[in-house]
This record gives structure tokens, sequence and C-alpha cells, in this order.
């Protein structure tokens, strides 16, 4: 089995100034504009463009829209000292733009209208380029002469070029199933009051994908299919029967609870805790945008569950199944140390060495030392000299006192016992008993020599004193 690439994570860029694409083509045509007004991605381009040269049509089918992120932010300069709006991509660039980034979106339902419709007016809205200096394209010709400022749509317009006071193209927009009237109503209000746009049609964009794939050469449209839509927030089931939807059987499918429902941000999320458990001690951190890319490239479909994982039962199946993913990593840099360092190195690692050795030879003859005076260990030897220093002060206090009571001396019952009669433990125990006898005479003896030189001492003051007051003692 022969080990597959790894597959490299896209690292983030920044984005670009993008010019506007060119009007000319498009003006006075009422060439019909669409608009994929996704909860995680803005689409929009018009349904036909300009054939190329040599081409009998003098439009084809428009299948390169733009793509941007649908999250706007409102942001600051503080080196310009006036307010900017961040779109798509642009919100990334900008670290202070990302906390306070904003969606129209409320799951899958369009609610935030705030974030597509301003209701104060703002000097322009600009975006970053790679050099992280500020680009002179603005988003927002108009902005200061308009009641309202649009940010979404104003950016899908003024990137296809759409300069002219209104927007003259039918307008197609798809939507959510079972959208809310109330947010149909204000994407309606904003089109045509704003924008005054000719016309305008929603659609469900799962329906007119299924029509794309399997219309041709079909005329008319007859098919039969079941459409499985898995969204940003929520999955949707649709029954195609003679070329309609019947939106009276859709439904809306819930995995997780009741009332709960699942789309590719919960797969996301759950992908991502997967891998955050799997693979815990993984030394860079997995954000959600790359578990969001590894879902999108690596996850698939199932017709039929359980024997696709009696399949993964092979080894070799279960190998060609695996994905290997590189993170970015930077391989640090590995440092050329000089003969001298090295031969230092060397030398401190051999003092090391001697010093390791000589502590354990030290170690040994300590232990060694305490066994032939009859001790196991240093708990045997500490709790002796425990005893030690009672009775030593039991003498220091007894002679402080001036006391002459007597001190219950220490019975040593094994010392005059011969070894023939003593088993190992007594053996060990007369060694300790003479050990303590031995300390105990040590301090006893010194003790009384104290004593006696105390008793010296005083005698000589004892035959001044007398001296000197005519006595003799």
């Amino acid at each position: 089995m022969s080990e597959q690439e790894p597959i490299q994570v896209p690292t983030p860029t920044l984005p670009t100034a993008v010019p506007p694409d060119s009007y000319d083509a498009y003006r006075g045509q009422g060439t019909p504009l669409i608009i994929d007004n996704g909860a995680s991605q803005l689409r929009f381009g018009f349904s036909l463009r300009p054939s190329p040269a040599g081409s009998p049509e003098e439009y084809v089918i428009n299948k390169t829209p733009h793509v941007a992120s649908n999250v706007i932010a409102r942001y600051k300069d503080r080196k310009a000292n006036q307010p900017l709006l961040l779109f798509g991509d642009g919100v990334d660039a900008e670290s202070g733009a990302k906390g306070q980034a904003r969606t129209p979106w409320e799951g899958d339902v369009l609610l935030n209208f705030d974030a597509l419709v301003r209701r104060c007016p703002i000097r322009a809205v600009w975006i970053l380029t790679g050099e992280f200096s500020w680009s002179g394209y603005v988003y927002g010709l108009c902005s200061t002469q308009r009641a309202e400022q649009e940010h979404a749509l104003d950016c899908a317009f003024i990137t296809l070029g759409i300069d002219a006071d209104t927007v003259d193209h039918p307008v197609l927009m798809t939507e959510r199933l079972a959208t809310p009237l109330h947010s149909r109503a204000l994407t309606s209000e904003l089109l045509f009051e704003q924008y005054s746009v000719p016309s305008l049609a929603f659609c469900i964009d799962a329906l007119m994908s299924f029509y794309y794939r399997y219309q041709q050469p079909r005329v008319p449209f007859d098919a039969d299919g079941l459409v499985i839509s898995l969204n940003t927030a929520s999955t949707s089931v649709i029954p195609i029967l003679d070329g309609k939807g019947i939106l009276s059987h859709a439904k809306r499918v819930f995995f997780a609870a009741p009332g709960i429902p699942w789309g590719a941000q919960q797969s996301t999320e759950y992908l991502l805790k997967l891998i955050q458990l799997k693979y815990h001690n993984f030394p860079t951190r997995v954000t959600t945008a790359q578990a969001s890319w590894m879902l999108h490239n690596f996850c698939e479909f199932s017709p039929d569950y359980q024997a696709t994982l009696r399949s993964l039962r092979d080894p070799n199946a279960l190998q060609a199944a695996a994905r290997v993913v590189q993170f970015p990593f930077t391989v640090p840099p590995a440092e050329e140390k000089t003969e001298e360092e090295l031969a230092r190195i060397r030398g401190a690692e051999k003092r090391t060495r001697k010093e390791v050795a000589r502590d354990c030879r030290k170690d040994r003859m300590e232990k060694d030392a305490l066994l032939e005076e009859g001790f196991d260990d240093d708990a045997a030897l500490g709790e002796t000299i425990k005893k030690l220093e009672q009775d030593v002060k039991k003498v220091r206090k007894k002679e402080s006192d001036g006391q002459d009571e007597p001190m219950e001396e220490p019975t040593f019952t094994l010392v005059d016992v011969p070894d023939a009669e003593l088993d190992e433990e007594g053996l060990k125990e007369k060694k300790k008993q003479r050990s303590s006898r031995q300390g105990l005479k040590r301090v006893l003896g010194r003790a009384g020599r104290k004593r006696k030189k105390r008793k010296e001492k005083n005698e000589k003051r004892r035959n001044v004193v007398m001296k000197r007051s005519g006595k003799r003692f």
C-alpha cells in the first residue's frame, strides 16, 4: 500500500482591490440579474455574458458569477478618522473589524436587514489591499446622496459596474424553503423602492439546480426526483413530480433533536469536535474555516451507509479512503555550533556524569554504614536520633532546674545476650541498643564533665568571696 501525498490546507490570503466590471455590454439590454443570497456566500452576476470572438451568438450563458462572503463589518479608521464599511473577505483582513462582523442571516432566516440596509449615511466603503494600505477603490460612490446605505447589494451592483441611477434589470433572487413573509416583504421593498428594479422573482436554489441538471434535452421538462438540499443551517427534502416541485409535501429534516435543524454549519462544528477529540495533542489550532474546507472537500454522501462501513473492514479499502491533510508548519532553523561550543558541551556533560557517579558512591557508602550499625533505612536512624535528642533534653532540663530527681534510664536488655540465642530481628535490635547505649554514654559523659567544670568554677568563686570577707573556707 503506497502512502498518499499529503493535501495542503489552503493558507488565508489578504484580499486585493478588484476593479468593477464593464457595464457597456449590458447597458439598456435588460439582461436578467441573478443573486444567490446565501447565508455564508453571496453569488451574483448577469445570466448572460457577451460571447467570445468568432461565435455566431451575441450572448452566451454566464457560468462564472462573482462570489463573496456574505458578511459586513463597520470599522473606524483611526488614521483617516472616518467610519468605513468592510464587506466579504475584506473583514478578515482587519483584526479590529472581525469582532464587529455581522451577517443578514440568523441561522437560515433572513432577519438582520440592518446588515443589508443602513439608516444613516456613511462616507464610503473601503477594502484592504495585500500590503495593508487603504485602497482607493470605493464601494459606495453615491452613498452620500442616498437616505439609506445598502451594503451587500451595493457591493454586488457596483462590482458588476452598474453606474446608472436605477438597476434596470429583472432580478431573480434565491431564498430558502418556506421563507417567512416578513423577510420576503422587506427584500421586495428594498429592491423596488431603493433600486427601482422592473421585476423581482424568488426561487428555491435547490429546485433551480435540479432543473438545470436534468432539463436538457427534455422539452417539456417532466423529470421526477427527490431534492435533498443541505443548506448552511438547515436541510430540506423536496419531491419532484412531472418536472414540478411538490412544495406541499416538502419537509425540513431535523437530526439532533425535534425543532433543531441540521445543516452545513452544524456538520462543520461536529467534524471540528471529532478532530479535536481524536487529535487533542495537535500542536496547531484547527479553525472553523479549516474544518469547513475539509467538510466540503473530503466528506461525501453514501447511498448505503452500512455497506460503506463493511467495505472499510478491508485494510486496502481503508487505506484508499484515508486522506492525509498537511497543516501549515514552519521547521525551526537548526543552530550550527562551533567546535569550541561542542567541546564545552562535552566537558559539561562529562563533569555532570562524574558528579552523578560521586553522589551514587556516597549514597551507597551511607547505606552500608547504616546496615553495619543495625539500621535498615534512614527512617530507623531518624527514630534513634529523635530518641537520643529527647534524652538530652531531659538531662538539660534537670541541670537547669537543679533538681536531683532520678531520671528513668533506658534499658538495654539485649546487649548482654549472646548472638547465638537471638534470631535475625533480635540481632538487629541488639545492634540498635548497643548504638543507643554508646550514644547515651557519650551524652552522659559530656553532661558529667560540664557539671564537674561548673562545680569547680563555683568552688573557686566561693573561695574568692570568703577570702575577701576575711573568712577561710
